[in-house]
């Protein structure tokens, strides 16, 4: 079985951005975790037919840890089933019209984490998002050798530090569509928009919630995130135009 978990850059964060606190992940997560880095990673495409068998024999498991991880991954959009033909599917992609939906939702609500974030965020919070930011610049030092995937967990880490802060319910919607997020649209996103765009947008950041000012974090959140809604834009405009635009995660 070569399926790897989406590691953490950060150790207060796992993959989803769920905070961690030094307790390990019960085993059906772990295994929901494997399950998720074989459907980001592209290993099982959209519209392949799954089972607890299949998945199991393809993990080396039994199928009760795996049954409730893929309870977990269809409540995060992952998986579909489809009665009529009592089977599991992994998700198509989104279209262009639900990607752009999906990131007006991510303006609104995650700005409004982040305003939350920024009074409410810590001292250690803010050292973490300051080393998390460098990291990101020194993933981006050498242009020849950029991972995507480096960048889209210290992105997630960087994001999730500023919303676990912000100490609200809420954060639970973001956790819902944050998978499908890492699958198909960040590397869109750093495809179409030069990634040191991000990376200085991310200092902004940081400077502002080290002043705990969240009205200005606020806007800054927002902006960042209609960053990515225009690249999204773009890269959807150039696939539909024969263009480069949306590709496969490698």
């Amino acid at each position: 079985m070569s399926a790897t978990p989406l590691e953490s850059a950060s150790p207060l964060h796992n993959g989803l951005g769920r905070r961690l606190n030094g307790l390990p992940a019960s085993f059906p997560e772990h295994v929901r975790e494997l399950i998720e880095g074989e459907i980001i990673a592209g290993r099982l495409p959209e519209g392949q037919r799954v089972t607890e068998e299949s998945l199991a024999q393809r993990l080396g498991l039994s199928r009760t840890p795996v049954r409730e991880a893929m309870r977990m991954l269809e409540a995060q959009g992952l998986i579909t089933t489809q009665p009529r033909t009592r089977g599991a599917y992994i998700a198509r992609r989104l279209s262009a019209e639900e990607a752009k939906a999906l990131y007006g939702l991510r303006v609104e609500l995650e700005g409004f984490l982040t305003f939350l974030g920024a009074e409410r965020i810590c001292d250690e919070d803010v050292d973490t998002l300051e080393r998390i930011d460098g990291q990101f610049k020194a993933a981006l030092s050498d242009a020849a050798a950029v991972d995507l995937r480096t960048l889209r967990i210290l992105d997630s880490d960087f994001h999730w530090t500023i919303y676990n802060a912000s100490d609200s319910l809420l954060t639970s919607v973001v956790s819902s569509y944050w998978a499908r997020l890492q699958r198909e649209l960040y590397d869109l996103v750093y495809s179409v928009e030069d990634p040191g765009h991000y990376a200085a947008e991310h200092g902004l950041l940081v400077a502002a919630l080290r002043d705990r000012d969240a009205a200005t974090t606020q806007k800054l959140m927002r902006e960042h995130l209609q960053s990515g809604l225009d690249a999204i834009v773009r890269g959807f405009r150039d696939a539909a135009s024969g263009g480069a635009g949306v590709t496969t995660p490698a």
